[in-house]
């Protein structure tokens, strides 16, 4: 680098950047203790066969190696309007009622006549917005379209899960579609991040509890968004997953874009981001 410093990096794609000084200990096997730590720490050792970093290098080493050349997942954008106006929203939503936000009828043609160029036999297909239900006619004929197209496909519905209705239910009935949600967390954390209203939070649970129970946790998935300045007990976060049935959690932080870049300091945010993920560690074993 035009500091002096060298960047080093493995077969999987990881790096670090280092000096000179640290290259000469390697290259003579002179490793430090500190050097040892520091590679061992992030996954650029490993101890024994059964170690994690080895199974994440290997992982890692055969996904980057293993360049698929066909496409096969697609993200559909239907409409950007959306039901709910969540604080930290990325996207240029617009309110349920705006106009001009949907796909016309000639935007869904050309998508149907792109989706038939594609020469995969597999095809996932994930329908993001804003609030995708809101066009669930667009969704079902791109559904029908891909069943009839491709030898298998799966579909996956980004919603809010603010309704529920038996048009919404039977097309999730289905056991190539699954379900992509948003949960915060507690009533209060969920509230004021997404519905800004108590009663629309607790119908967004009751909602959430109903396709848990019928559709099952392998076709349910939910992620958090944490605004690391602001976060109280986090503890609730993690209990909250785990009473739902939950087995993993991504801490996701706010991304800085759309509204949220408007809404949220991003460098009070940044600056306290391991604190919280300290807090976060520290109340897994609780």
């Amino acid at each position: 680098m035009t500091d002096g410093s060298i960047v080093f990096s493995n077969e999987s794609g990881r790096f670090f950047k280092s000096n000179e000084k640290f290259l000469k200990r390697y290259v003579a096997n002179q490793l430090s203790k500190e050097d040892s730590e520091f590679l061992l720490e992030h996954s650029f050792a490993y101890q024994n066969e059964n170690s994690t970093n080895l199974l994440s290098y290997a992982w890692q080493w055969a996904a980057r190696n293993q360049i698929n050349e066909e496409l096969s997942y697609i993200i559909l954008v239907p409409t950007l309007r959306c039901d709910l106006s969540c604080s930290y929203c990325q996207v240029s939503r617009a309110s349920i009622n705006a106009k001009n936000f949907d796909w016309n009828s000639e935007t869904e043609k050309n998508v149907i006549k792109f989706l038939d160029t594609l020469t995969t036999k597999k095809i996932k297909i994930e329908f993001q917005g804003g609030e995708p239900t809101l066009r669930i006619d667009v969704l079902k004929r791109i559904r029908d379209f891909c069943r009839s197209r491709f030898e298998s496909s799966t579909f996956v519905i980004c919603t809010n899960l603010q309704l529920l209705n038996n048009d919404l239910l039977d097309f999730y009935s289905d056991e190539d579609t699954f379900i992509s949600t948003s949960l915060d967390g507690d009533v209060l954390t969920h509230t004021k991040n997404r519905t800004n209203n108590v009663d629309l939070t607790k119908n967004f649970y009751s909602n959430l509890d109903y396709v848990v129970r019928n559709f099952g946790l392998e076709r349910v998935s939910a992620l958090p968004t944490i605004d690391g300045s602001s976060i109280n007990n986090n503890y609730d976060l993690i209990r909250k997953y785990s009473e739902i049935g939950f087995k993993s959690i991504y801490f996701r932080l706010i991304n800085f874009h759309g509204f949220a870049r408007k809404n949220f300091d991003s460098n009070k945010v940044f600056k306290d981001k391991y604190d919280w993920l300290q807090e976060l560690l520290e109340n897994i074993n609780k």
